[in-house]
């Protein structure tokens, strides 16, 4: 089988460029491993900048269905030290609005053919042809040819090594997820403390960070720096959340007790999400093929994690 325009990856950057294509008359192929769009939780909510994810969705012809899922209110922001004092509130000005990834997935995915995306579908390996085009063989076997490739599968691609040997790196940094539902009904004094947007509670290097989404739901980040396999140094069972809890409370010993309820009053799993990156002073070449790349959850929290640092010093 032979594709004209391959896309490896159904995250929000392979999504919004197929989406694009699709506008202009383009056809195109999305591969994916997971094996529907609904089976796991897309994350908490996103920022969109005019001059990038804004631009690409009115590219895209979706700007007025991204503006209808907005989430209100979700660009304030309050940075707090570790006793819970307010040391920097911003009440945002709508530049870059707030919205549920899993909504914005859904925004794409419905603009676009349901038979152009291939579920289920983990790519194994990638080679370039002789003649120019590229094999993409799958997880189970099935092999096929297109004449572009383009990467959007994230920090581990497959599609990269074809433009670089590198590697991310883990960069000492991790975030532990975690999630509170219905919290202002559920965690009254927890919804008073975080705002209506995000909240960052800084000090001793180390973070708590939260994020309203669209639901009711409070997405929690504990940003520390722990070894890359913490729970295995820690002699810690990744499955067992009390263990986690206690074992994560203990780094905030002195904080606030209604920021370490954020964690002891937490309703779901604990999941580690360590930031890695590519070496510095990665460049990439000019060759005639593709890879994207749309900054991954994590990533996005600690960027603007180190940006509060420094308002916060």
């Amino acid at each position: 089988m032979e594709q004209h325009i391959t896309i490896i990856g159904a995250g929000l950057g392979g999504l919004t460029l197929a989406s694009i294509l699709h506008k202009h008359g383009i056809d195109v192929a999305v591969y994916d491993l997971e094996a529907s769009p609904t089976i796991r939780h897309q994350g908490s909510i996103l920022d969109m900048h005019e001059e990038s994810g804004q631009l690409a969705l009115r590219k895209a012809g979706l700007f007025e269905a991204f503006r209808q899922k907005v989430v209100p209110a979700g660009d304030d922001m309050l940075i707090l030290d570790k006793s819970g004092t307010v040391r920097w509130e911003d009440s945002g000005d709508d530049s870059r609005p707030e919205i549920d990834r899993g909504s914005l997935r859904e925004i794409l995915l419905q603009s676009l053919p349901v038979e152009s995306i291939h579920w289920g579908s983990k790519v194994s390996s990638v080679a370039k042809l002789e003649e120019g085009s590229y094999e993409v063989r799958l997880a189970n076997g099935e092999t096929f040819t297109t004449g572009l490739l383009i990467g959007a599968d994230g920090a581990w691609s497959k599609v990269r090594p074809l433009l670089s040997g590198a590697q991310p790196i883990y960069s000492g940094i991790s975030f532990i997820e975690t999630y509170l539902f219905d919290v202002d009904t559920c965690h009254p004094e927890i919804a008073n403390l975080v705002g209506r947007g995000s909240m960052f509670a800084l000090s001793d290097e180390k973070g708590l960070m939260t994020h309203r989404d669209g639901d009711g739901r409070l997405t929690v980040y504990i940003g520390l720096k722990i070894p890359e396999h913490w729970m295995t140094s820690a002699g810690i069972d990744a499955s067992d959340t009390e263990a986690i809890r206690l074992h994560l409370l203990n780094y905030f010993s002195g904080w606030d007790d209604r920021l370490r309820a954020l964690i002891a009053e937490s309703d779901a799993e604990f999941i580690h999400r360590g930031i890695y990156a590519l070496p510095v002073g990665q460049r990439w070449g000019t060759r005639p093929r593709g890879h994207v790349a749309w900054r991954c959850r994590p990533p996005d929290v600690a960027v603007r994690w180190r940006g509060c640092q420094s308002r916060h010093a």
